[in-house]
């Protein structure tokens, strides 16, 4: 039987998703390592561990990684992870350590996950040399129902997204867009766009972030520092 609640007693368990998007080394993937508590990265790139090494390695940083190489296994590392967190203790236990209280998992990149759901799904129905409206909305559904699950869990999830260039009749526009499935902005609490910026020698200085999305109140605006857990724990 359905369970009906008054609005004031139901529970948020679930973190915030926040997206971080820009071009190679702009400081996605170091950002997305900086949270708090265990993180889970399923490290579609093959970068996480190279950043995690170059600047996590001798933290106490507890932090997990899977390399999927297909649909299957992606989908089989989110599984596990959302049941590991099932049974994990949160923030509502008081005995375990505040920096672990809110667990973080981290989708590096989410540029892959079209492609790889496209792929599965010729695998499983024979390869089609186009792809029609309704082929293309089972394969949408796919991304969705993903990270749909992900947003049920009780942690944080980050995403991170590359960019391209964009095209019109097949000639750059000279703008950059995102290369990733087009929902995935919908789906986050809050975007991030991530840039270098420079002294006036116009030497690397610092990883920053403009906050292009805000769908929480309780977060930063405009241009953050990031690499410092510039945005965690959010609650949505």
């Amino acid at each position: 039987m359905i369970k009906i609640q008054k609005a004031q007693e139901v529970k948020q368990v679930c973190g915030a998703v926040t997206l971080y998007y820009g071009d190679p080394g702009t400081g996605k993937t170091y950002n997305s390592l900086s949270y708090p508590g265990p993180i889970f990265v399923i490290d579609t790139d093959q970068r996480a561990s190279l950043v995690y090494n170059q600047l996590y390695k001798d933290t106490d940083k507890e932090v997990y990684i899977v390399h999927p190489k297909n649909w299957q296994e992606l989908s089989e590392a989110m599984d596990f992870y959302g049941e590991f967190l099932k049974t994990a203790k949160t923030d509502t236990d008081d005995n375990v350590p505040s920096k672990y209280r809110k667990p973080t998992i981290v989708v590096d990149s989410c540029t892959a996950l079209i492609a790889m759901a496209q792929e599965h799904y010729n695998l499983k129905y024979g390869n089609r040399e186009e792809i029609n409206f309704a082929q293309w909305n089972d394969i949408s559904s796919m991304v969705d129902e993903r990270i749909f699950f992900l947003r049920s869990l009780p942690t944080n999830i980050v995403l991170t997204a590359q960019m391209k260039d964009e095209f019109a009749d097949e000639t750059r526009t000279g703008r950059r867009i995102l290369d990733c499935y087009k929902r995935i902005p919908y789906w986050a609490d809050v975007t991030v766009l991530c840039r270098k910026a420079y002294n006036e020698k116009g030497e690397f200085e610092r990883f920053v972030g403009m906050v292009t999305k805000n769908g929480i109140g309780k977060s930063q605006s405009g241009e953050i520092p990031i690499g410092i857990n510039g945005i965690l724990s959010l609650e949505r």
